[in-house]
């Protein structure tokens, strides 16, 4: 039994060489997309970043938090995202 992360590295490498077109990640800047940004990055991948806003009609980004640490995280690595704003008010019916 391998550790975690290098079970990680194996099947990040498996799912890369296996892969049709191009490779995205979607970051939302949490602990989870974080730790494979960076698995990615230690790879060396070619892949594009994608971060999701979720805007409100009141002006408020509700994952404001967290896709701040994705966008830095981003800035530091040299990593430029694609970054989509979402109405997620008008996309969630209530």
């Amino acid at each position: 039994v391998k550790s975690y992360y290098k079970e990680t590295l194996e099947v990040a490498e498996f799912i890369y060489a296996n892969k049709t077109g191009h490779m995205y990640l979607f970051y939302s800047g949490g602990v989870d997309s974080q730790y494979i940004f960076n698995i990615f990055l230690k790879l060396g991948f070619n892949f594009t970043v994608v971060i999701i806003r979720l805007n409100g009609n009141n002006g408020i980004v509700y994952n404001e938090h967290d896709i701040k640490h994705a966008v830095d995280s981003c800035n530091i690595n040299n990593v430029t995202p694609i970054i989509f704003a979402n109405v997620f008010d008008e996309s969630i019916p209530i």
